[in-house]
């Protein structure tokens, strides 16, 4: 009996040292796994404004692509448009300037073409009446008065205006074609700009549900870590007691 005892005796160092060493072991792995969450927790943060960052900068940078290809594409057309409204007032302007020109109406040509025809002698006429006496027409000379140069003129004159009248209306009716054209660029400029706010507005939305998606797996992962600190833990505690 004596050499049992003995033998157990010389096994309660052991078996002591053991749980000390066991202790130990409990002691560094929880302060390991304590580390390990703890770069864990860094790298999903990391990973967080890494994954925003690089959202952002790349929704802007097709936000931007876009508004300036639409931009150059509308800038394009508006300069096309103006250059042929130009082109055609310049052409309306020269011809008023040709169908007005003083000398067509005061040319020394015009008044010696329609000198004879102008003057103020007076011309003779054949007419038929009807005789009193025996009722048969005869043949009557008569004179007539020949129209006036100033009449003639006036005429020109007023022809001359009508002309300008007609130039002007065709102007002012581009003008307001031109200020169609403006109103019209005010408005594609201000659909576009709703259209690219609206765009901006659902791809904000967009980014801000997957950041929302990204935080809500953030939780997860640190609840599923802390869960599975708990356990092992647990086990280790459960181990340290054998």
């Amino acid at each position: 009996m004596r050499p049992s005892t003995k033998r157990r005796k010389d096994k309660e160092p052991a078996d002591g040292g053991e749980a000390s060493d066991m202790a130990a072991d409990h002691n560094v792995a929880i302060s390991g796994l304590a580390e390990l969450v703890k770069i864990l927790a860094a790298k999903i943060e990391s990973i967080d404004d890494s994954v925003a960052d690089k959202v952002t900068k790349a929704l802007d940078a097709t936000i931007d692509s876009k508004v300036e290809a639409r931009l150059r594409v509308y800038e394009s057309d508006l300069r096309k448009q103006i250059a042929k409204l130009e082109a055609q007032i310049n052409d309306s302007k020269n011809n008023a300037d040709v169908n007005i020109a003083p000398d067509v109406a005061t040319s020394k040509t015009y008044e010696d073409e329609d000198d004879g025809a102008c003057s103020n002698d007076l011309s003779w006429i054949v007419q038929k009446k009807i005789n009193l006496q025996d009722g048969l027409p005869v043949d009557c000379a008569l004179k007539k008065e020949k129209k006036d140069k100033k009449t003639m003129d006036s005429t020109q004159n007023l022809t001359n205006k009508e002309q300008v009248d007609i130039e002007y209306k065709s102007l002012k009716a581009k003008l307001q074609d031109l200020f169609n054209l403006e109103q019209q660029i005010v408005q594609v400029t201000e659909a576009l700009c709703f259209q690219i706010v609206k765009q901006v507005d659902i791809e904000y939305k967009s980014l801000k549900a997957k950041l929302q998606d990204l935080f809500n797996l953030e939780q997860q992962i640190v609840q599923v870590t802390e869960a599975l600190c708990f356990q092992i833990v647990k086990v280790l505690e459960f181990v340290a007691k054998k």
